[in-house]
């Protein structure tokens, strides 16, 4: 009897049963493995994101009792109370983020980096926009964002520290990511970066600069910064509110409380040692400044 020679051929496909067995084997064990190795990553992912829980933390800007913004008046400020403000510039930087819970475990937030605002270390919080005497830019920022461990938290206040922590604050600005690479924020590679900035017009005067940061720093023989004389970075406390509900005030009457405005050469102060401008605002953010000694800040409080 003659076999048509495509039914030999199609039959020659599996003529050794025992090979056939196997290689059905393998494809099924490889299919298995795929599907093992795809539930595996959507179990991984979804450990993930289960294992962490977002927070957000808002922060807000006032003069006494009214909105801090761009394109507006503030009289009554200063020493003596006779001060007229407008605003041209105000930044800062936040690190060190922690919230608090009911049995007084500071719970550490672990930035999300956005590649604009925030990396995973530093938060820039924005507040002009190119209205009025500011410049800059349109966009502003009001908001930190991260995650903390998953859990049922009961928050009773939060700690953060303003400024750029020492790690980041000698690097090239030039190479840096986001916020840390805007030149209108840093002095140099060996002071670093400006970590509050605060500019305005005030009528009768030439008007207010000031600029906080890490002053006295040195370098060793490599030219690596090594340490700072005075590192300028406030530790800011607000106990007995649930940060995610009220906001994070910065109080900018509370800072100038102490300060002449009025003083026709200008309030300007850039940090440095010796400086009679500066010596009241240190106070008022808490820090050491010359003989007087770091105390509570003042200018953070908490909002509605």
């Amino acid at each position: 009897m003659k076999i048509p020679l495509l039914s030999l051929l199609v039959s020659g496909l599996c003529l050794f049963p025992v090979g056939c067995e196997h290689a059905a084997e393998d494809h099924a064990e490889s299919e298995d493995a795929d599907s093992h190795d795809h539930h595996h990553e959507a179990d991984m992912a979804s450990a993930d994101l289960s294992s962490s829980q977002p927070v957000i933390v808002s922060f807000a800007a006032q003069l006494g009792q009214k909105e801090a913004r761009c394109g507006q008046k503030y009289s009554g400020l200063g020493k003596g109370g006779s001060a007229t403000l407008e605003l041209s510039d105000l930044r800062f930087y936040v690190h060190d983020l922690r919230l608090v819970d009911q049995s007084g475990t500071e719970v550490p937030v672990t930035l999300t980096a956005d590649k604009k605002w925030q990396n995973q270390s530093v938060a820039l919080i924005d507040f002009e926009d190119k209205s009025g005497a500011c410049t800059g830019t349109t966009e502003t920022n009001t908001e930190v964002r991260g995650t903390v461990p998953a859990g049922s938290y009961k928050w009773q206040g939060l700690r953060f520290r303003l400024g750029v922590p020492f790690a980041l604050n000698h690097a090239d600005v030039a190479k840096a990511e986001s916020p840390l690479n805007l030149s209108s924020m840093f002095w140099s590679w060996q002071s670093g970066y400006k970590f509050l900035r605060l500019e305005g017009e005030v009528t009768g005067s030439a008007g207010l600069v000031v600029h906080i940061g890490s002053t006295g720093c040195q370098k060793d023989a490599a030219g690596i910064v090594t340490s700072c004389q005075s590192p300028n970075r406030p530790e800011v406390s607000l106990m007995g509110i649930d940060p995610q509900k009220s906001k994070v005030v910065l109080d900018l009457a509370k800072l100038l409380a102490d300060s002449d405005l009025t003083q026709s050469k200008g309030t300007e102060c850039m940090s440095g040692p010796g400086n009679a401008d500066c010596a009241p605002l240190f106070s008022a953010l808490g820090l050491a400044y010359g003989t007087s000694p770091a105390v509570t800040q003042k200018i953070f409080v908490a909002g509605p």
